[in-house]
């Protein structure tokens, strides 16, 4: 398959990314204009910047549904990094890593420049189904040895094999009891032959204790989890359920000790209730396991009722009151499914003196419209900011009947920001947040030459990315073309809302009717209840220059060489061998050598070669300190992993198998022997790569990037001809790597991404069956000075809607877009 696109100089796109990653200084840029600025507060605002830097982390995967011997392909950008500190952060980590036990099933580092890295994840055959995170980290730690730049996306895993028996595993009790909590295994054999005398075998945990087992003499078997070992957070059961040597693997969350009920929260616009003033209350309730719900409640004011009201299917509803003196007020929640009883939940305190903030619109351009309320007339002071910059600061006189303003801010950059009203001795007494510059956008198209497309048929792709007065925009984008239903709407994530919204206000509630970012309604409901966070302006108004002393930490790669298993006493020289370059280091007498990351550069799925450079090198040994993969294993044992409800407490292993056509490959039978395996390279089996990390496909391809991870590759044989993807067929000269050398340690290195080829063109090709759910992807796009670009590829065998899906950045802002084809 060809690929066409824009060709651009590689010292513009160099400038280019700079210019792009440094997001707090151009990205946001807008012309000043004179505005009452407290330069005592902006000194304040840039200490605490400096003490709590930015460094944003997104990854844009394919998929977020994938399968085992499928490959996960991304594109990491890292936003708003200051130009000082961009260069440092050289080295991606990735990793995938299981929920249920939190364990990290695989992982890889990617090389970084100038804040964009991409590359891929072939998954194993091994791989079990289930929920698990795709975590991505960079280099730079703090002094906690954390890293500074993190991101996790929720993948699921599923099967393409259709085993001969099911299980399924069911919560009997969904509270727990005097006698704890019960766990119903049950198993589905299909085709019972009356000669097999074998039995199912559960094997269960509670979290990482330990393993127990049981024989099941019929269908169905209960796990009894005593109360004792239940705790007031929630423990997850594991099960491998194990049949003629085949595993099936279910978990389940397990109810906590406390009872269920629903957590309901009130959040007063500003932050506070005045006797005597009308005042905007968001209302929040969720379950016990921290997922949100849907409500309808008795608003009561001294135990009679005044109003109904509710949350919607995200947890969140509004109404207003006018608190009296000395009046009592109240929700009700009537008994149901997760109240036994009638519940009251008690207002927060009434205030006597204080002020109310009311903004009609949180969601706005560049004028911010207000009112301020108070009994009495008393001076306070605003200020517009966004606790990294300062946009107004002024004083006003409140009073009963109210006070309303219309800010002007032409300066303020896109995204949150906040308004705080201050008392005369700078303590906060409303605040209230709210998103500017909201019709800013950057429209990315991604327009195909026809709509329906024939299986095998090539298709043309044009992007065009354009802002808010239709003129063209210069950006960085990653593209996309799946299977629609491999992307999961409970999943999915994307640049604007990730950068705008979850990463300053956490994980929020799905949007029922779409993408929560594009919804001015579920917005407005979020900046409610997510406004007051006075403890924020606290510690910003405490930073002082101490807490900006800190360095972000670079932790060293080491190389070990070790002598019988201890430490050396004399220097030695290590040489290390990469793809078809070589280099020498010398070690510290001790044996350690500090490691610099282009060092380990290699091409994704090698090997990097360590050999100690004497005659005679029995007795040692080489290891490598890899500070991304001990950060990958902090970073899962306490990432927070989403609940996502009756889904995780109600498990059957055929939802863990891809259906039909669906599936990511052709289904082919294919036996795997296990065996060692002793080659230099080898990471997809016994005879399946050389030294050089060359294979030939089934197909006799040398090297086909298609079949890349094909358990049926073979090693190239010497002197034997093979087909090429680069030109006619040759002759396989060897590998000098087979060459004999005393001893050769073998590591992983630090990858360059390779290349997406998508659906084999070739004649053979075309007569096999390819059922690819990713057609394109294409990581790493530079649109051309009229923001545009052109590609082409072809479809595979798969029929159905795939969509097409544009991320990246530009010097002024994100972009996102979606568009779609059909296959017939």
């Amino acid at each position: 398959m060809k690929v066409s696109y824009l060709s651009f100089d590689k010292s513009k796109w160099k400038h280019f990314l700079i210019l792009s990653y440094c997001l707090g200084i151009s990205i946001f840029s807008y012309s000043q204009v004179n505005l009452p600025i407290d330069s005592s507060l902006s000194k304040k605002l840039a200490l605490y910047q400096k003490a709590i830097p930015t460094n944003l982390l997104f990854v844009h995967t394919d998929k977020t549904l994938y399968t085992n011997n499928e490959t996960l392909w991304f594109s990491a950008y890292l936003v708003k990094s200051t130009p000082e500190s961009l260069k440092d952060h050289s080295v991606l980590s990735v990793a995938i890593v299981r929920e249920d036990d939190r364990k990290v099933v695989l992982e890889a580092s990617y090389g970084m420049q100038y804040g964009l890295s991409h590359g891929s994840l072939t998954l194993p055959d091994s791989i079990r189904p289930g929920n698990y995170q795709f975590i991505a980290s960079t280099n730079v730690q703090n002094n906690t040895k954390r890293p500074l730049a993190i991101f996790t996306q929720s993948i699921t895993i599923k099967s393409t094999m259709e085993q001969d028996f099911s299980a399924s595993l069911t919560l009997l009790d969904t509270t727990v009891t005097n006698n704890g909590v019960r766990v119903q295994v049950a198993v589905n054999i299909k085709n019972i032959d009356p000669k097999n005398k074998q039995r199912p075998i559960v094997e269960y945990s509670l979290d990482k204790g330990t393993k127990q087992s049981a024989v099941l003499t019929e269908n169905t078997y209960t796990i009894q989890i005593p109360k004792t070992q239940l705790t007031n957070g929630e423990l997850v059961l594991t099960t491998a359920v194990k049949y003629n040597n085949k595993m099936l693997y279910l978990s389940t969350r397990l109810p906590a000790v406390k009872t269920q009920q629903i957590n309901v929260r009130f959040f007063p616009e500003g932050g506070s209730l005045v006797e005597g003033l009308e005042s905007k209350i968001g209302w929040e309730a969720k379950t016990s396991n921290n997922l949100p719900i849907a409500v309808n409640a008795i608003l009561l004011e001294d135990g009679k009722p005044m109003d109904t009201v509710s949350t919607s299917s995200y947890g969140m509803g509004k109404f207003k009151v006018m608190p009296k003196a000395k009046s009592n007020y109240t929700l009700k929640i009537l008994s149901n499914n997760f109240l036994e009883n009638d519940t009251i939940y008690q207002f927060p305190t009434i205030l006597q003196n204080g002020i109310v903030l009311q903004v009609p619109n949180a969601v706005i351009n560049d004028t911010l419209r207000m009112s301020l309320f108070s009994r009495e007339v008393r001076k306070v002071r605003v200020i517009v900011h966004n606790y990294t910059e300062d946009f107004a600061s002024f004083s006003v006189s409140t009073k009963p009947g109210g006070y309303k303003m219309a800010i002007p801010l032409p300066a303020i950059t896109k995204g949150l920001a906040t308004v705080t009203i201050l008392d005369e001795q700078g303590r906060p007494l409303a605040e209230r947040l709210f998103f500017a510059r909201y019709n800013d956008k950057i429209t990315a198209t991604a327009k195909s030459d026809k709509a329906i497309y024939g299986k095998k048929e090539k298709v043309i792709l044009k992007l065009k990315l354009s802002d808010q007065t239709a003129k063209p925009i210069q950006g960085i984008v990653s593209l996309a073309v799946v299977q629609d239903n491999r992307l999961e709407s409970s999943k999915q994530q994307d640049i604007e809302s990730y950068v705008y919204l979850n990463y300053d206000l956490g994980n929020l509630p799905l949007d029922p009717v779409g993408r929560g970012f594009d919804n001015k309604a579920y917005l407005e409901d979020i900046f409610l209840i997510k406004s007051w966070r006075n403890y924020t302006w606290q510690a910003m108004m405490n930073t002082t220059i101490q807490d900006t002393t800190q360095h972000p930490k670079l932790p060293p790669i080491i190389a070990r060489v070790k002598y019988n298993e201890k430490e050396l006493k004399n220097p030695v020289i290590l040489a290390i061998l990469r793809d078809s370059l070589a280099g020498l280091v010398t070690t510290e007498p001790d044996g350690t050598s500090i490691l610099n990351p282009n060092q380990l550069l290699v091409t994704e799925g090698r090997k990097v070669l360590l050999s100690i450079n004497k005659k005679i090198n029995t007795g040692y040994t080489v290891e490598i300190d890899d500070p991304g993969k001990v950060a990958n294993t902090i970073l899962a044992e306490h990432i927070d992993i989403p609940n996502r409800g009756i889904a995780n407490t109600n498990q059957n292993s055929t939802d863990q198998v891809l259906k039909g056509l669906e599936k990511a490959i052709a289904l082919q039978t294919v036996t795997i022997n296990a065996g060692k395996d002793n080659s230099l390279y080898g990471t997809s089996g016994p005879k399946t790569i050389n030294s050089c990390g060359d294979y030939v496909c089934a197909f006799k391809i040398l090297n086909c990037p298609i079949h890349y991870g094909d358990s049926r590759n073979r090693a190239p044989v010497k002197g034997k001809t093979y087909y090429s993807t680069t030109g006619p067929s040759s002759v396989y000269l060897g590998c000098e790597m087979d060459k004999p050398i005393d001893r050769l340690f073998r590591t992983d290195g630090i990858y360059r991404a390779r290349q997406f080829y998508g659906v084999d063109t070739s004649p053979d090709g075309l007569l096999d069956l390819q059922y690819l759910p990713t057609l394109f992807w294409k990581p790493g796009i530079i649109t051309s000075a009229k923001g545009e670009a052109e590609f082409s590829f072809y479809t595979g065998d798969i029929s159905g809607k795939f969509r097409i899906v544009v991320q990246g950045i530009s010097q002024r802002d994100m972009i996102y877009g979606e568009s779609s084809i059909t296959v017939k």
